[in-house]
């Protein structure tokens, strides 16, 4: 057991070594139906007996984090684990081509790693992000060998997550094409968190002629230093149809019959996924266990210890038959919001769930009445100097809750404020707007988000969402009733707190900013701006719809 182990073994709150001395085999060859070879490192503790296995599938590498997280810890606590480079990455054989070869490739390395004599079922997988990607992958056709799989904040549709409500998410996709393509990530487990570091406060840097400059296709290879064709690709495919189709590993929570933990955060940008993955699951009646934290992607908090816990929980039980560790109730999520814990719940959302719906009101302001007759609220937004995006469901270190002060000072931005609440708000579950929109262009978004405003003056974003809209080349546009996703959340606004909306033509770069022409996003340049309404009255209640509990059920848990 090395130095680095026994100290995240006390940092990270995680149980004993059983089989500390661990033999790092490097380099193995597995082949492919179609010849390219990808590399693959093995774990595998000293021990006389047999072992179960873990399969972990890395666009990440095989050393440095990964290989600890993955490796070293899991062989230390009674695993043999197998991580691989998948195919154009770290070695690997072949063109890096993110959502097509998972599927094969994944298939490929179990019926390889069966034939192997030191391997030793049952067989299960690991992983968080794209790894966890792979595993849906995998899934689509589980092979006989898997016993159980964790995925924690892993996407299954990409199009929900690329072009999430039709925007394509400009932030997420270029940070994440620059982490894979731009840089490797270093074997040492010390030099890779403090080069992550620092590689990521360049890339805030290096990225902003991605984010500023028009064209977005050669704005981004400015800034990158080099082409990636994969990301062309995505932006040559706005919206659903075959090419996603194609990517899509979504059925896999149909077809899988193995026991699968999830686990994501409530600002996660691949939560929704998540959900819909537990939902599903729960309905066939699978075994299924539900972690979801106040954590973001970024990987810079209490996530990452907290993803190896349920992860290795999950494992010991159904692969070494070790209950000891599992928790007491299937689902377990963070309280946000005042004094956030804990709870145990049996199901999510959890029952007894109300809609209550909150409508905008002229004067800015909120309320439980619907709106009276009143002129529409308009402000002008304009893509040359896009309302800019703060916090929210990232896949960078600016992630999560923020003040949202700033924010709510520009002119692009309506804000509509209720008053004190008299009595504590629990919302519990997934958060939806209906805004009656009327666009002054025939390409424009609505993106709406919802706060915590504390006596203070302080404004937190709970949630949020966008949608982008077409419409007839016509100078005015009709009302239309747009419905907003804005995610789920588990969330308590005390009494004294004013809920808060948001509503916007954007949040950029989070959100590509829509250039108001309907021109294709990586050669657009040119720029039109728009004035847009904002409609409540009786005929038209624009309202945040808020799923409400009394309170919430069982009490609060330690961590």
């Amino acid at each position: 057991m090395t130095l680095l182990s026994r100290a995240a073994r006390r940092i990270w709150k995680l149980p004993p070594a059983t089989t500390p001395v661990v033999d790092h085999h490097r380099d193995l060859p597995v082949p492919m139906r179609d010849g390219v070879v990808l590399l693959a490192d093995r774990y595998a503790p000293r021990w006389p007996g047999p072992l179960p296995t873990l399969l972990v599938r890395s666009c990440y590498g095989r050393r440095g984090l990964m290989g600890f997280q993955y490796g070293q810890l899991f062989a230390e606590r009674g695993f043999q684990v197998v991580i691989q480079s998948i195919r154009g990455a770290y070695g690997s054989g072949g063109a890096l081509d993110p959502l097509i070869h998972e599927a094969d490739d994944g298939q490929d390395t179990v019926s390889w790693l069966c034939r192997q004599p030191w391997f030793s079922p049952p067989l299960g997988m690991v992983g968080a992000s794209y790894l966890g990607y792979a595993q849906w992958a995998v899934g689509m056709e589980p092979p006989t060998e898997l016993a159980a799989m964790s995925i924690q904040m892993g996407p299954r549709d990409p199009v929900r997550t690329i072009y999430p409500g039709g925007a394509f998410a400009l932030e997420n996709w270029l940070t994440w094409a620059e982490d894979i393509t731009g840089r490797p990530w270093a074997n040492s487990v010390l030099w890779a968190s403090i080069e992550g570091y620092l590689a990521g406060r360049r890339a805030v840097r290096r990225l902003v002629p991605a984010f500023t400059d028009v064209p977005v296709g050669e704005g981004y290879r400015r800034a990158l230093g080099h082409r990636v064709p994969f990301l062309e690709d995505w932006m040559r495919h706005p919206g659903d149809g075959p090419y996603w189709q194609a990517r899509s590993v979504a059925d896999a929570a149909h077809r899988v019959r193995v026991p699968v933990g999830l686990l994501s955060g409530w600002y996660d940008a691949f939560l929704a996924d998540t959900l819909d993955a537990y939902r599903v699951l729960h309905q066939r009646g699978q075994q299924v266990r539900l972690t979801v934290g106040p954590w973001g992607h970024s990987g810079l908090g209490d996530d990452w210890p907290a993803m190896f816990r349920d992860g290795f929980s999950w494992l010991r039980a159904h692969l070494a038959g070790d209950q000891s560790q599992l928790g007491p109730a299937p689902v377990r999520v963070f309280v946000l919001g005042h004094g956030g814990h804990w709870r145990d719940l049996e199901s999510w959302p959890p029952p007894g769930v109300a809609s209550c719906r909150w409508y905008l009101h002229p004067g800015r302001t909120l309320g439980r009445d619907q709106p009276p007759d009143s002129p529409a609220d308009r402000f002008r937004y304009d893509p040359a100097d896009p309302t800019p995006s703060l916090g929210g469901a990232t896949l960078g270190a600016g992630d999560g809750p923020r003040d949202d002060r700033r924010l709510e000072s520009r002119a692009d931005v309506l804000t509509y404020t209720s008053p004190p609440l008299t009595e504590d708000l629990v919302v519990a579950g997934a958060v939806t707007t209906e805004v009656h929109y009327q666009p002054g262009l025939a390409y424009a978004d609505v993106f709406v988000r919802l706060c915590d405003v504390a006596p203070d003056g302080s404004s937190t974003n709970v949630c949020d969402g966008l949608r982008r809209l077409s419409g007839p080349p016509v100078a005015e546009q009709p009302v239309r009733c747009v419905a907003v996703d804005m995610a789920a959340t588990a969330y308590l606004l005390p009494r004294g707190h004013r809920l808060q909306v948001h509503v916007s033509g954007g949040a950029h770069p989070r959100f590509a900013r829509n250039h108001g022409t309907g021109d294709p996003l990586g050669t657009a340049t040119r720029m039109v701006a728009g004035v847009h309404a904002v409609h409540h009255t009786p005929a038209c209640p624009s309202a945040v719809i808020l799923p409400v509990l009394s309170r919430l059920p069982g009490t609060p848990v330690p961590a």
